[in-house]
């Protein structure tokens, strides 16, 4: 494997581990940009991953004021009052926009393989121990630059939710163990999220997830409800009335 597949240090760009992967997540790069669906499988278009949100670009009035604070109150908020007060559950595809502009959110949920991860004391974990609560899962690896720059909006998104049910879950699929990844965390002063990784190796492959970072969203039901394929500025307005509306529509679903 060589160095220069291994690492990419670009903040807007999508990690893949050896050449073949660069090969494959070329194709599923280029079915992503037009719409089809090789990789998430829903017939949605995906959108291109930076556009830009209401909370970030500024706006300019014809004057040329600078209206980013009317902007950012005009953010998208999720709840009933999306819906004209209505308490069904909301369109998760209408909120993945802005900052989550690149999510694919499917029609309908796609269940799960079974798998496991560890934690720091190499103590196996599954889905299952997290079922009633919705999951953000993070597949990253410490030679992705794209993984390594979203790592702290990751972090603080999970603080943001820390009395909610939700769970951040952060899994390395760095070889080698978790010493690395830890070093990192430690570096860039992560406080709230905890650390997971991969021994097998794949994770990746079972999750078809064919570059890094790729992110799951998933119900309490451990289903899977769509995913976005590269970073994401997770805690933008976007991202939070996102999850937002993920946590309203698990409150509502019937138990």
């Amino acid at each position: 494997m060589s160095r220069d597949n291994q690492k990419r240090e670009g903040s807007n760009g999508y990690c893949t581990p050896s050449l073949a992967a660069d090969l494959f997540a070329t194709f599923v790069g280029l079915a992503l940009v037009y719409g089809m669906i090789a990789l998430v499988g829903n017939g949605q278009p995906v959108k291109p991953a930076r556009a830009a949100t209401a909370g970030h670009e500024m706006a300019r009035d014809k004057t040329g004021h600078d209206n980013r604070q009317m902007a950012k109150n005009e953010a998208p908020s999720a709840g009933p009052e999306q819906s004209g007060g209505r308490t069904g559950p909301v369109d998760l595809k209408t909120l993945a926009r802005g900052q989550l502009a690149a999510f694919a959110v499917y029609n309908t949920p796609k269940e799960l393989p079974a798998f496991t991860f560890v934690d720091e004391k190499g103590k196996k974990h599954s889905l299952k121990e997290l079922r009633g609560k919705v999951v953000l899962l993070n597949l990253w690896a410490t030679w992705c630059g794209p993984c390594r720059h979203e790592m702290p909006w990751l972090d603080q998104l999970k603080y943001k939710y820390r009395n909610a049910p939700f769970e951040m879950l952060t899994i390395s699929i760095d070889r080698g163990g978790l010493k690395k990844p830890r070093r990192f965390f430690n570096q860039i002063g992560v406080k709230h999220l905890t650390l997971y990784g991969d021994p097998t190796g794949r994770l990746a492959a079972k999750l078809r997830a064919f570059g890094m970072p790729t992110t799951l969203l998933i119900d309490p039901e451990g289903r899977e409800l769509g995913r976005i394929a590269g970073p994401a500025e997770w805690n933008s307005a976007d991202a939070i009335a996102f999850i937002d509306a993920a946590l309203a529509n698990a409150k509502r679903s019937p138990k």
